[in-house]
C-alpha cells in the first residue's frame, strides 16, 4: 500500500470518505484484557442477546425447539474458540485502486485488518473537513469528534467480547 500524500488528497471527493470498523487480530496483551472483560454484566448481556438472535433465527427457519437449542449451543462453542479480535473505528479513504486507507493518526493499516465492517458514508456525519499531516502521515481533521463518537458507539454496540 502506498503512503497517501496531501497532493493525493486534493483529488478526494467526500463520496470517497467512509467511517468503518477495522477488525484486527488481538495482540497477546489485548487478548488478555479482552478475556478479563468477557464476564462483565454488559458483555454477558451482549452475548445472551446474540445467542437469543441465533435461537430465534433457527426457530424462524422452521427448526424444532431442540434443534434450535443445539444450534445455539454449537454457535456459542464455536465463538468461544475464535481468537480474540479488536474492533477499531476508523476514518477511511477508498482510493481509486479500491483499497481503503486510514485517515486516523495511528499506525493501524486497514490492509492488515481481518475485515472492515459497518462502513458508512462520511457525509452522513460530516460536511466539513480538511487534511493535515500528523507525525508524517496524512490524517483527516474535523471540527468535532462527537459525530465520530456517535458512529463508533453505534457500530461497536454490535460487537460482544465472546
Amino acid at each position: 500500500m502506498k503512503a497517501l500524500t496531501l497532493e493525493d488528497c486534493k483529488k478526494v471527493k467526500i463520496t470517497d470518505l467512509w467511517l468503518g470498523i477495522a477488525i484486527f487480530k488481538a495482540t497477546d496483551k489485548d487478548a488478555e484484557a479482552i478475556n478479563a472483560q468477557k464476564s462483565s454484566p454488559e458483555e454477558m448481556e451482549k452475548k445472551n442477546d446474540m445467542l437469543l438472535d441465533v435461537y430465534q433465527t433457527a426457530k424462524e427457519m422452521g427448526l424444532d425447539i431442540e434443534t434450535a437449542k443445539k444450534l445455539t449451543n454449537i454457535f456459542s462453542s464455536v465463538v468461544e474458540t475464535l481468537p480474540a479480535m479488536c474492533a477499531v473505528p476508523m476514518f477511511l479513504l477508498k482510493g481509486d485502486d479500491g483499497r481503503y486507507y486510514s485517515l486516523n493518526d495511528g499506525e493501524l493499516n486497514p490492509e492488515d485488518a481481518v475485515r472492515l465492517d459497518y462502513l458508512e458514508p462520511f457525509s452522513d456525519y460530516y460536511s466539513e473537513y480538511r487534511f493535515v499531516i500528523v507525525n508524517g502521515k496524512v490524517c483527516i481533521d474535523v471540527n468535532s469528534g462527537e459525530p465520530f463518537e456517535r458512529y463508533s458507539q453505534k457500530a461497536l454496540d454490535n460487537f460482544a467480547l465472546m
